[in-house]
């Protein structure tokens, strides 16, 4: 069976109860909204590779995320695939 390619892109969603951390083959599944800098995150979609970045912060409604947060999205999903990678002593794929 063929992994969707849903499945191998970058992403970081977090729904407000539930979410997950997935880049360079690992997938970390998240039991608290991850933290972007002083962003108090109620819910956040981040898929680069699909164009989707967006985030709803606490009594807010959905908007498109800067630039900054982007990177700092991307930045988080680095360092945890690098941490997963390097307490499995694996390479990323």
């Amino acid at each position: 069976m063929h992994p969707h390619v849903t499945d191998i892109i970058p992403r970081l969603w977090w729904d407000g109860h539930k979410g997950a951390a997935r880049h360079e083959g690992v997938t970390l599944d998240l039991r608290a909204a991850p933290r972007l800098g002083a962003l108090h995150l109620v819910e956040i979609d981040f898929a680069p590779a699909m164009r989707v970045g967006q985030i709803r912060e606490s009594a807010q409604a959905w908007r498109e995320m800067t630039r900054a947060e982007s990177q700092a999205a991307m930045a988080l999903l680095q360092q945890i695939s690098a941490a997963a990678h390097a307490a499995a002593n694996t390479t990323p794929t």
